[in-house]
């Protein structure tokens, strides 16, 4: 009876806080696949990476596998979200803070990262974990650096001052700082295409998705 009851409670914004906090903390400490299958829609799944485009658990186990194998010290920090809740269901923004390191061998130094990723979400209720909240849909709308840092900076205490050069002609605008854009991004309803303003720009995230791949394919054929 009490599933029965928690399946029809309309949705807080407090548990879908607390499940974007858990679902970050998860990736964090890189908790086993199975534990990360709990929060995601057995059915209807559309998860849109930059590297990938995910409609069922099984395809998020082998992209998170990637995942796991390539970043280390990561540190996911939720800044906001936002929530339109309708009932069971919820469309939300998420902006959440992450940093991680990579090592791209043979390179002589690990690469680091830091930046906000501005996300848009669709939530509903679920008995799969103890949240009550499952992900149906997930989908990156764009990445903002933070000062100082690309996709393709390293770990050798490179400056912004000192890259500012080199950068200033292969860099957007909105990667030029690492604060957000005063307009947040519009969250589309389902099956809408999302404000052409806040379309994915990869371009500059490129090198890091370049190199995880091949590092992926060198730790699949190596094991």
């Amino acid at each position: 009876m009490d599933n029965i009851a928690t399946a029809v409670k309309p949705l807080t914004e407090q548990e879908i806080k607390a499940f974007a906090i858990a679902w970050y903390d998860m990736l964090d400490i890189h908790a086993p696949a199975e534990e990360c299958y709990r929060m995601l829609a057995d059915d209807e799944l559309n998860m849109v990476f930059p590297e990938a485009v995910i409609h069922d658990v099984a395809e998020f186990g082998r992209l998170y596998e990637g995942w796991t194998r390539l970043y280390f010290d990561e540190n996911h920090s939720v800044q906001s979200v936002t929530s339109t809740i309708n009932g069971t269901e919820a469309q939300c923004e998420v902006i959440v803070g992450w940093q991680a390191s990579w090592f791209p061998a043979p390179a002589p130094k690990s690469k680091r990262t830091s930046l906000n990723a501005v996300q848009q979400w669709k939530v509903r209720r679920s008995s799969k974990n103890r949240y009550s909240v499952e992900m149906a849909e997930y989908r990156v709308l764009r990445f903002d650096y933070a000062p100082g840092l690309h996709s393709c900076n390293t770990n050798d205490h490179t400056t912004e001052r000192d890259s500012s050069a080199r950068d200033s002609s292969e860099r957007s605008p909105k990667h030029r700082t690492g604060a957000l854009p005063n307009k947040p991004p519009a969250v589309s309803k389902h099956g809408e295409v999302p404000d052409p303003q806040f379309a994915p720009d990869w371009t500059s995230h490129a090198c890091i998705l370049k190199e995880q791949e091949c590092m992926v394919d060198a730790l699949a054929r190596n094991r």
